[in-house]
């Protein structure tokens, strides 16, 4: 949901689609970092994270669950991505019969082209393990930073991310 001050672009680009919050049947968390979910409380729907499923509608209820991939949400898959964070995880869903990854920070461009994953993320070699699953899944990958990857750059990021090895 984005970060402080991100509020009026998400909504603006909700209203671009004929949307509004209360038209969202669920929000994912890829990770609870603040530039990740300032913005939940614009949402009356369920919120996945990790670990747990907060209902706001529900007097703020909060389930933990131990394998949050194990929960059914309609036309997603929840898939374990950790290494940014232990507990990261990344949406997969069909769109246009293409296999769309939202990714959060799983996966980063810049890492890929520099070849060298940063040793202060959380578990640097599953932070490989996970961004070699998203690309090899994936026929468009939303990261939570920088551009949409798909096409010849998923190739090119596929290729480099071949050669790429823990600082």
């Amino acid at each position: 949901t984005g970060a402080v001050g991100y509020a009026k672009n998400l909504l603006s680009s909700l209203d671009v689609l004929g949307l509004c919050p209360a038209d969202i049947d669920a929000v994912v968390n890829t990770h609870c970092h603040q530039d990740h979910v300032f913005n939940n409380h614009l949402f009356s729907c369920p919120i996945y994270t990790s670990s747990s499923v907060w209902h706001p509608q529900d007097g703020n209820r909060v389930v933990m669950h131990p394998d949050i991939t194990r929960v059914d949400i309609p036309c997603v898959r929840l898939i374990n991505t950790p290494g940014h964070m232990l507990g990261h995880v990344s949406a997969e869903f069909e769109s246009r019969g293409k296999t769309v990854v939202a990714a959060g920070d799983a996966i980063r461009e810049s890492v890929i082209r520099d070849r060298k994953i940063p040793r202060e993320y959380a578990d640097a070699d599953s932070y490989l393990k996970s961004m070699r699953k998203i690309l090899s899944i994936a026929d468009i990958i939303i990261p939570g930073h920088g551009r949409i990857i798909e096409g010849e750059l998923l190739s090119e990021l596929s290729t480099l991310a071949l050669d790429c090895e823990v600082a």
